[in-house]
């Protein structure tokens, strides 16, 4: 299996690899360790991407820090929900996805953004205007992957029905994570420019 090119073909042909990932049929077992991987990789990207200066820092702005275990575990938390999420709402639309389908295109999801974050960790020293530009590219991208995978997973044969399905599985979210956030008196963890 060739990393880099099915990084690429996530972004040229996003619906091919939804099948390709679909029909991989991992056990459960496989997908757990893939979860707990890829929630891993994220907390190190987030762990690097905090030691590398940033405008803020330079300027002696206060900001609250957290650690990569925190950060791991929200994002643990983030992506279980996610997933049941995007279940839920998706059924709301008529999709047919099976949690397994959804839980492998969602981990993949996460690889991709590992990558992305990656990469603009070591764009920010160079250029805070190209970081800038490459998050925005980034983010349109990952709208763009995932409309598709849900798409693929759910059967449905539409992007709107597959972004109408995102929009709610994230207001979703959204309420529940923020919910959980307040409970633990946890809502400002300073990581709003994390991609």
């Amino acid at each position: 299996m060739n990393w880099g090119a099915l990084i690429w073909q996530s972004v040229v042909d996003p619906r091919a690899v939804a099948r390709w990932l679909i029909d991989l049929r991992l056990s459960r077992a496989a997908l757990v360790w893939a979860y707990a991987l890829v929630v891993v990789l994220n907390a190190l990207a987030f762990g690097l991407s905090a030691l590398l200066p940033t405008p803020e820092a330079a300027s002696g702005a206060a900001g609250v820090a957290i650690g990569p275990f925190v950060f791991a575990g929200v994002l643990a938390v983030a992506v279980a929900l996610m997933i049941a999420a995007l279940s839920w709402s998706g059924r709301l639309f008529g999709g047919t996805a099976r949690i397994e389908d959804l839980a492998v295109t969602v981990i993949w999801l996460q690889v991709l953004r590992a990558v992305a974050q990656a990469v603009l960790a070591l764009a920010v020293p160079l250029s805070l205007v190209m970081a800038g530009a490459m998050a925005m590219l980034a983010s349109a991208l990952g709208l763009w992957i995932t409309a598709n995978f849900i798409d693929v997973a759910h059967g449905f044969g539409s992007l709107f029905k597959a972004l109408g399905a995102l929009i709610v599985a994230a207001i979703g979210l959204a309420f529940v994570l923020s919910l959980l956030l307040s409970l633990t008196g946890s809502l400002n963890l300073g990581w709003i420019g994390y991609v």
